[in-house]
């Protein structure tokens, strides 16, 4: 029985001495103070050269993740492919 206390015990251990480390790092009271913005002045002009829109998307957006295994060569959902 003592057993099955021990881990609930160090896991809330580990919590609250987690928490009050975290509390001691944010409760120091000298905070780096930011450097001054520097003056700037433009050296080039810039325009827009094209633009493209896509229009609305009905679906939720996806990405397909794969994974390298050697050079040019990659899987995909279990097959190989060249990437």
């Amino acid at each position: 029985m003592t057993l099955s206390l021990h881990r609930p015990f160090a896991a809330l251990a580990a919590l609250v001495a987690t928490a009050l480390l975290l509390g001691a790092c944010a409760s120091s009271p000298d905070k780096p103070t930011p450097s001054a913005l520097v003056d700037y002045k433009e050296q080039l002009s810039v325009s827009r050269l094209w633009s493209a829109q896509i229009g609305p998307v009905s679906s939720p957006l996806t990405s397909i993740v794969g994974r390298s295994i050697g050079p040019g060569q990659c899987q995909w959902f279990g097959e190989r492919a060249e990437c």
